[in-house]
C-alpha cells in the first residue's frame, strides 16, 4: 500500500512538473536548523499542503506534521511565502545536563516524551528549470513533557526539496 501511494505521488508530481515549472505537487528533501532530519511535502491544491518533518532536536527524535497556504505575494516566479500550524511529538533519548549554580551541581535526566505545538512561516522558491526547491523558515513551538517540563524555541531552518 506504501509503494502505491509513493507511486501514485511521484506519478502526479511528474505530470504536474511538467506542466507548469513554478509549482509542484509533491517534494521529499532536507531541512537543517535546531530541528534537522527529513522532510515531505504534498499539496492538496495550489496552495494548501501538508508537510511532514522527521527530525532530530536537542537529542530528541521528533515528528512534526503542519497544514501550510502558500501565497505569492511578489509575483516572482516560484517565489512563495506560508504560514501555517500542526503539531508534533517528541522522544527523549535520555541524557544528562549539568547546572553549575555556585558550588553545586545538579543533574537532570530526561527521558519522557513531548507533545507540542507548532507554527511556521517561511520562504520557499522552486527554480523554474529544475525540480529543486529551497526554503527558509521559522517554526517557532512549544512542547510540554509527560516529566512535567516545557520548551520553547523559535527553530530557525533551511532547506532543500526533490520537487516533483
Amino acid at each position: 500500500m506504501k509503494r502505491l501511494l509513493i507511486g501514485f505521488c511521484l506519478f502526479t508530481g511528474i505530470i504536474a512538473h511538467a506542466q507548469d515549472d513554478s509549482y509542484y505537487n509533491f517534494g521529499i528533501g532536507l531541512r537543517a536548523g535546531e530541528t534537522s532530519g527529513g522532510t515531505v511535502k504534498i499539496f492538496c491544491s495550489e496552495t494548501v499542503a501538508i508537510e511532514a518533518i522527521i527530525g532530530y532536536w536537542n537529542r530528541q527524535l521528533a515528528g512534526t506534521v503542519l497544514v501550510e497556504k502558500h501565497f505569492e505575494p511578489f509575483r516572482v516566479q516560484g517565489l512563495f511565502l506560508y504560514t501555517g500550524g500542526g503539531v508534533h511529538v517528541a522522544g527523549a533519548t535520555g541524557y544528562n545536563r549539568w547546572y553549575h549554580l555556585g558550588r553545586k551541581v545538579y543533574e537532570y535526566r530526561n527521558e519522557g516524551t513531548g507533545y507540542g505545538v507548532d507554527l511556521i512561516g517561511g520562504f520557499e522558491f522552486k527554480f523554474p528549470v529544475l525540480p529543486v526547491a529551497i526554503h527558509f523558515d521559522l517554526k517557532p513551538f512549544i512542547e510540554f513533557s509527560n516529566q512535567g517540563g516545557m520548551w520553547v524555541a523559535l527553530d530557525p531552518g533551511v532547506g532543500i526539496k526533490l520537487a516533483l
